[in-house]
């Protein structure tokens, strides 16, 4: 059996002991992943999102070429990967709905975001990724990452940047967990999104989360830290989690606005498609609770989805 079939006859992908082999999972060939990967910094169209009501941020568009090429590290490499059930973000089979249901009908719920998250991770964090934790050789990882980070940096936009997020936080997230577990509290991660809920908060138990991410190189927002006890309103990603799944009413005000700015865009602006798909994606996560009022706004932005 040639080196070629013993590859083939693995369902494994790692370790991923080879350029070969890497471009074997991929389904492309070599020659075309290091042209690629030699002038991937020119193949991003970086672009400010700036939604109404929230902080503008800087998206790194790649162009088509390479979005095929991170698609397909996406589907056969990065989804590979066993990632154990608490990380929900990026994961195949699993959704926001999987983060929020967890923390329902709890006495306290704590919510904490990373700050600044994909442009904290570099493009050394990428190679030890593909290194460490997908078992690739040097050149290996070398090629893998110039075709996943953009500048040095983990790229907003990217189709790999969710689940290289996931492998690069996963340490740390695995002793957070560990930490909140001792204390009877249930964590979920969507992306930078930390979530544990649970009976009685011990006093130091946040800031020594804060601690444990700031010793891993990544600082938690304080702006955006809650401690919701269920006396009053406990959210977990604009979900109210008191008794029931529910969207809060500024949540909803907001989607109301970005259809009513979509309508306003003219379709010729180079950024509509985006933009619709975004508002597009943003109506569909409500439709669960509120059906009519989702199926209205897609209607008023011209797709009705069944």
């Amino acid at each position: 059996m040639t080196s070629l079939e013993q590859q083939k006859s693995s369902t494994n992908p790692f370790p991923i002991n080879s350029l070969n082999k890497f471009a074997w999972l991929i389904r492309v060939p070599l020659n075309e992943l290091q042209e690629v990967a030699a002038m991937a910094e020119t193949l991003y169209s970086p672009y400010w999102d700036r939604k109404k009501g929230k902080k503008p941020r800087l998206i790194h568009n790649p162009s088509d070429r390479l979005k095929i090429i991170q698609k397909k590290i996406n589907t056969w490499i990065l989804q590979k990967y066993p990632f154990p059930s608490f990380i929900v973000g990026g994961i195949k089979g699993k959704s926001l709905e999987d983060h929020f249901n967890l923390h329902l009908r709890k006495d306290i719920v704590v919510t904490l975001d990373i700050k600044d998250c994909f442009p904290s991770i570099t493009n050394k964090h990428i190679y030890d990724a593909f290194r460490n934790k997908l078992g690739a050789l040097a050149d290996t990882a070398e090629l893998a990452t110039l075709l996943t980070a953009y500048k040095g940096l983990l790229p907003v936009g990217a189709p790999t940047s969710p689940l290289l997020a996931n492998l690069i936080l996963l340490p740390v997230l695995i002793e957070v967990k560990r930490l909140v577990n001792t204390h009877g509290f249930d964590l979920s991660q969507f992306i930078d999104d930390s979530a544990f809920s649970g009976k009685e908060l011990p006093a130091e138990l946040v800031s020594e989360v804060c601690k444990m991410m700031s010793r891993s190189g990544f600082t938690i927002s304080h702006k955006k830290t809650c401690v919701m006890p269920k006396s009053g309103s406990q959210r977990v990603t604009k979900r109210i989690v008191n008794q029931k799944p529910g969207i809060p009413r500024k949540e909803m005000n907001r989607i109301r606005s970005a259809v009513n700015e979509l309508k306003k865009t003219p379709k010729n602006d180079p950024l509509y498609g985006k933009r619709l798909a975004s508002v597009k994606g943003r109506v569909i996560s409500i439709r669960k609770f509120y059906p009519q009022v989702a199926q209205r706004f897609l209607q008023e932005i011209g797709h009705i989805t069944n």
